[in-house]
């Protein structure tokens, strides 16, 4: 197997990234830009799709089903994937992924690898036992804070690039040596670091990124519209790949709402950075990249929901920077909103600032710098 490397000036960078769920494809893309920027060829490669499309369009849905409605089954899967050996033949299932990040190696020709999706390093090893064997850098790039499944570790990468130091404590704890791991950040595009371009004045705008349970989102949208002690507002709500799902129920959650609460509903959107950087809040769910594009845009999280296992840790790492709270089973959102906005907005600026303290939104540019010294 002959990988070879590219005869030009500039280098060839090959990201691995997947489907399940959205921070490895948004941590993608972000390493993508600061490459590029620099003038290297970039290619992002799901090799899942690419070898069995359909049997991955299925398991991608059979994911979102799961985080979204049996939530305590998604956890005993992740945890009991936290234990299995991914590199035994027994998962001979990943066969064909294997065969095609083999023919995606040879001809691409990378001078280094990147992955935002752990199991990456498992199909590396089928193909050459060790990383000692490539004759380039293998870098994961590790999508999830301080909670982090052994799958992104028990098959070896070059080096570790990680969130925050609670995950770099998480990885030592774990065996990996130290001079491996590198704290970087999240690496999401620098689009969402404008902070010019919030405007703090009246109306009070929140944006809703639902993702749960029709009967959550509904909730939700009622308890925004019907609070009397919340000022004139605006609500965006920004359904994404949730459109088909939601459309007809947050359609009749906002209708009739009261004259002083504005509704903007738009389905798939890029103008995801631009949303955030002009709205005073966020409500989402505790992903990875949702937490970290929150962050970066200075918009205080309200996170209503913490898929088990892999969302834990992102969740903790932004309420203890400050920049988020969590809205327990049980409390009303409104409500939570209402202490936020007392005494002119006190807590709510004071999560502002926390979240400009806390993000790092030069984090590609610093991935993409040390990928390229190993080259």
């Amino acid at each position: 197997m002959k990988f070879g490397t590219a005869d030009v000036e500039n280098k060839r960078i090959l990201i691995l990234s997947a489907g399940f769920g959205d921070g490895h494809n948004a941590a993608a893309y972000g390493l993508r830009e600061a490459f590029q920027s620099r003038g290297h060829l970039v290619e992002i490669v799901d090799v899942f799709d690419r070898a069995h499309p359909t049997l991955n369009e299925f398991l991608r849905n059979t994911y979102r089903f799961g985080i979204t409605h049996t939530p305590r089954i998604w956890q005993a899967v992740y945890r009991s994937s936290d234990a299995a050996d991914f590199t035994r033949r027994r998962f001979d299932v990943f066969s064909p992924s294997t065969k095609e990040l083999k023919r995606t190696l040879e001809s691409f020709r990378p001078d280094a690898v990147v992955s935002t999706y752990p199991l990456y390093a498992h199909l590396i090893e089928r193909l050459v036992g060790t990383t000692e064997h490539l004759p380039f850098p293998f870098i994961s790039v590790v999508t999830d804070a301080e909670s982090i499944n052994s799958i992104w570790y028990s098959s070896p990468s070059d080096h570790y690039c990680v969130i925050d130091e609670s995950s770099a404590d998480a990885l030592r704890r774990a065996g990996i040596a130290a001079d491996q791991i590198q704290v970087f950040g999240f690496p999401i595009s620098p689009a969402f670091d404008q902070p010019e371009a919030f405007f703090p004045d009246s109306p009070l705008r929140i944006l809703f990124l639902p993702s749960t349970k029709k009967a959550m989102v509904t909730r939700t949208l009622r308890q925004l519209a019907s609070n009397q002690q919340l000022p004139p507002r605006v609500i965006t709500v920004a359904l994404g790949r949730h459109f088909e799902r939601l459309e007809k129920t947050v359609a009749r959650a906002t209708k009739n709402s009261p004259a002083q609460v504005t509704f903007d509903i738009i389905g798939w959107t890029d103008r995801i950075p631009t949303l955030l950087q002009t709205h005073h809040c966020v409500i989402s769910k505790a992903g990875g990249a949702a937490v970290q594009e929150a962050m970066a845009a200075r918009c205080p999280l309200l996170i209503n929901y913490i898929v088990p296992g892999q969302e834990e840790g992102n969740a903790r790492q932004a309420v203890q920077a400050g920049c988020a709270r969590i809205v327990r089973d049980g409390e009303a959102i409104d409500q939570l909103l209402v202490g936020l906005l007392a005494d002119e907005r006190r807590q709510l600026r004071a999560m502002r600032a926390a979240a400009k303290e806390a993000s790092n939104p030069a984090a590609a540019d610093h991935i993409a710098r040390f990928v390229l010294s190993k080259t």
